[in-house]
């Protein structure tokens, strides 16, 4: 009996280790086909977005020289319709297709020293040199009266700045610079002292947290402006009426141990004014050379713009300091319309003339401004 149990014992034992090398050996077959067939496909980790902190890091000593070109192409084109009422005369009517194309430039070169820089690296007092700050531009005007084509002579002007060969300081006050001519008590016109900033406008441009490669952020409004740069009489004589600019950090390179930082910027201007007579500043001539003075003083209409632009500012992170700023007003659009009496007095005679005009304005412009750095002596 106990052979027979042991034996049983040991049928049982044979059996189930059988069963065992089968299932290992399914298992291992399992296996070797799932590792060679069906392999899960291997997932990188994410990768985490490096952050980046665009600050200015000037230091006291530094020159910084700056050199902006500008470039412009304005016509304005449309229709004027005159009255005009001589006294005791007959009643004369005209109408008028105005083309007029205006081109400029400007350039300005200036090299600043820096004087007193706050601990976060931002400038508080500078000396500024120019060496140049001037504007060239040239008009044409075609005029078809009553069908005649009239071809009006070109008017070219070089115009210097009254900051031309001049050497500044500009202290930061709080919020207001003071300006002041180096060896001089004489005073700049208000509307200019009005432009001049110190690193205002890189502020404006530079997020105020750190930032990722793709992340957007948009420019405060009431500072914008500083971007175009326009003086006071232009802001109260343009009225902006709307601003938007939006800022992505588009890309990071690396160059000479330093990193760049690529930041483009799209957004729109749009500008509302009632002062026609201030933005066409002219005056206009009879046949004898007797002046007429400006035929827009009695006029009441508007003048509205709209400019897209896009811009591209280069920003060195490591050393935080600006590289360069290119901005492309792709598109200028706008309208001028209006109409009034004049009254004019020529050869003693009392003349009304009644107007009425409608104008259209298109675009485009440019500006680039570098930046290049000595080190501190």
């Amino acid at each position: 009996m106990n052979k027979q149990y042991i034996g049983g014992n040991d049928m049982r034992r044979r059996t189930l280790l059988c069963g065992v090398i089968l299932i290992l050996g399914l298992l291992s077959w399992t296996t070797i086909g799932i590792s060679e067939d069906k392999k899960p496909e291997e997932k990188e980790p994410p990768k985490v977005k490096k952050e980046y902190t665009l600050a200015l890091k000037y230091a006291k000593g530094e020159k910084i020289n700056v050199e902006k070109k500008t470039a412009y192409n304005v016509n304005v084109a449309g229709k004027i319709k005159y009255t005009i009422n001589p006294s005791g005369g007959q009643e004369i009517n005209q109408n008028i297709n105005m083309d007029n194309s205006t081109s400029g430039t400007g350039i300005t070169k200036y090299e600043e020293e820096l004087l007193e820089v706050s601990e976060k690296g931002e400038i508080d007092k500078l000396k500024r040199e120019y060496f140049k700050d001037s504007t060239k531009s040239k008009s044409q005007t075609t005029l078809i009266v009553q069908g005649e084509t009239q071809e009006q002579p070109a008017k070219e002007e070089t115009k210097d700045s009254p900051l031309d060969g001049k050497t500044i300081i500009l202290e930061r006050d709080n919020k207001e610079i003071k300006v002041k001519i180096k060896d001089s008590k004489a005073k700049l016109p208000e509307d200019i002292e009005k432009t001049l900033m110190i690193d205002d406008l890189i502020k404006v441009i530079l997020p105020k947290e750190p930032v990722k490669i793709g992340d957007t952020w948009s420019i405060d409004p009431k500072e914008g402006w500083k971007i175009f740069e326009l003086t006071s009489k232009e802001m109260k004589r343009l009225k902006p009426k709307d601003f938007s600019a939006e800022c992505t950090l588009k890309e990071v390179t690396q160059k000479d141990q330093s990193e760049y930082a690529r930041i483009v910027i799209k957004g729109k201007i749009e500008l509302e004014t009632t002062d026609l007579k201030s933005i066409f500043n002219v005056n206009a001539q009879s046949k004898d050379g007797e002046d007429m003075g400006n035929p827009l003083k009695g006029m009441d209409g508007s003048m509205t713009m709209t400019i897209k632009y896009n811009a591209e500012f280069l920003f060195n992170i490591s050393q935080g300091k600006p590289v360069s700023l290119e901005i492309n007003s792709d598109e200028i659009k706008g309208i001028i319309e209006g109409g009034g009496t004049m009254k004019q007095q020529q050869q003693g005679m009392s003349i009304d003339i009644d107007m009425e005009m409608k104008l259209k304005i298109k675009g485009d412009g440019k500006s680039e401004t570098t930046y290049k750095y000595e080190k501190e002596k």
